[in-house]
């Protein structure tokens, strides 16, 4: 398969941050093998993490709810870097960027440290959104608040 530079160049380039940041090797393999061209990118990440969102639905249908975090964050992994640095077709960037967000508020419950949506005021009428993850046993564990860099999202950082 011949593939066209800019999707071997972020083969090349991102493997490491996508498999260190919760994507599955195989799932990397799998994707990254099925694309030859840039425009196809987000489209077979998309279908990854549509793969993901279905088992995660079926195993919090059954109340396997490990599971169901499991699925739900590699879901959501998986679009993100479908949509991450895609410009070409902002529709299809902003449609993966909600099933981002829609994927890790479905797996926060049922991480090991459960997480929930947070907003505070900053700098006057400002407001700053984060996720609030803590352990379910102690009940007022110290606080880090993490900004990441304008690359990287609280779904990345996950891990």
């Amino acid at each position: 398969m011949a593939r066209d530079e800019f999707v071997q160049s972020a083969i090349d380039n991102w493997a490491p941050r996508f498999i260190s940041n919760g994507v599955d090797a195989n799932d990397f393999q799998r994707v990254t093998n099925s694309i030859e061209h840039w425009d196809d990118w987000c489209q077979k990440w998309s279908e990854c993490g549509a793969i993901h969102e279905q088992l995660g639905e079926k195993a919090e249908a059954q109340g396997y709810y490990e599971s169901a975090a499991y699925h739900y964050f590699h879901a959501a992994i998986s679009y993100h870097f479908g949509k991450y640095l895609f410009v070409r077709k902002p529709h299809e960037l902003r449609v993966a960027h909600e099933h981002v967000v829609h994927n890790y508020q479905r797996a926060l419950p049922f991480f090991d440290f459960p997480g929930e949506h947070v907003t505070f005021a900053y700098e006057g009428d400002a407001k700053m959104y984060g996720v609030l993850r803590k352990p379910w046993h102690t009940p007022k564990p110290p606080v880090v608040i993490f900004i990441p860099g304008l690359d990287s999202v609280k779904e990345e950082l996950h891990i």
